[in-house]
């Protein structure tokens, strides 16, 4: 549905896109197997890497919504990150904060998501584990992300 829809949809996109965060946020509190909430929470932090990407690719709307969730988006991926170790939600995590960079940092436009602590965190915590895992996935998440923070925010690192 995502990737095939209309540029007139991106408005609804917006209440899905606070839904998804909510719902991922809200799958830290869930009382079943760890494995089921691992499946949960890799399921909707790879949904929200799929609206990323689709509304980055959309009209200016597509970008004002990014703009509007990015921050809280990785203030939550950074805290599923510190409190679930699961190979599944590390990689969708990874990844769904390479589609944040992506989103954030077109040509055209430019959101700032990372200060100087976020970034460091990024790099020394995140990065770090995800280089050091024994989980092909996990790795190769990071080498993605790797990849897209040089490509988006080499001229940026510096000032980071």
């Amino acid at each position: 549905m995502i990737f095939n829809s209309t540029s007139d949809c991106v408005s609804k996109f917006d209440f899905i896109y606070a839904n998804k965060l909510e719902q991922i946020t809200k799958t830290k509190e869930l009382t079943c197997k760890e494995e089921i909430r691992d499946l949960a929470q890799s399921s909707f932090i790879s949904h929200l890497s799929t609206l990323l990407l689709k509304l980055r690719r959309n009209s200016r709307s597509g970008i004002d919504i990014i703009g509007k969730y990015a921050y809280q988006t990785l203030e939550c991926l950074f805290e599923i990150l510190d409190t679930n170790k699961s190979s599944c939600v590390y990689e969708e995590g990874l990844m769904a904060i390479s589609a944040i960079v992506t989103a954030t940092c077109s040509k055209d436009n430019y959101i700032e998501v990372f200060n100087p602590d976020t970034f460091n965190k990024l790099v020394t915590v995140y990065v770090q584990a995800g280089l050091s895992s024994v989980n092909e996935g996990v790795i190769n998440a990071t080498c993605l992300l790797v990849g897209n923070l040089f490509y988006f925010l080499s001229k940026k690192i510096p000032e980071l």
